[in-house]
């Protein structure tokens, strides 16, 4: 029995991918299974080649060890930059996951000093009423 080292895909075994991807949507928050559902149901229309589910199996498999948080806000980037409309599927999405899991420290420390924090909250007492 031969197992591929990334994706734990078995050649020799027979495999059900909508129970696959239910058991890996059901490992994200609810934010996260959400969109994951809305993002490949239009990438599966908008992007012929990328309609079957064992593409979006491989999808979600890859991006298993990613954030939620990281998730999210590439799933968002990637439709504010309107991407499945320029036919780019779930390889290009998977790379957005990637490299946003990869630089997200170091673009968060430039965005602080680019633009700095937002000031701290202070609660205002009683005796200043």
């Amino acid at each position: 029995m031969t197992k591929c080292p990334c994706c734990g895909f078995e050649a020799d075994k027979k495999y059900n991918f909508t129970n696959k991807i239910r058991e890996l949507l059901l490992k994200r928050n609810k934010t996260a299974r959400k969109l994951l559902t809305n993002i490949s149901l239009k990438i599966q229309t908008k992007v012929p080649s990328e309609n079957s589910q064992h593409k979006y199996f491989y999808f979600l498999q890859g991006i298993n060890n990613i954030n939620d948080d990281i998730v999210v806000w590439s799933i968002n980037r990637f439709i504010v930059d309107n991407h499945m409309n320029h036919t780019r599927g779930f390889a290009y999405l998977r790379s957005i996951i990637f490299n946003e899991n990869k630089n997200r420290d170091i673009r968060l420390k430039n965005e602080y000093a680019r633009v700095g924090r937002p000031p701290s909250i202070k609660k205002i007492g009683e005796e200043d009423a």
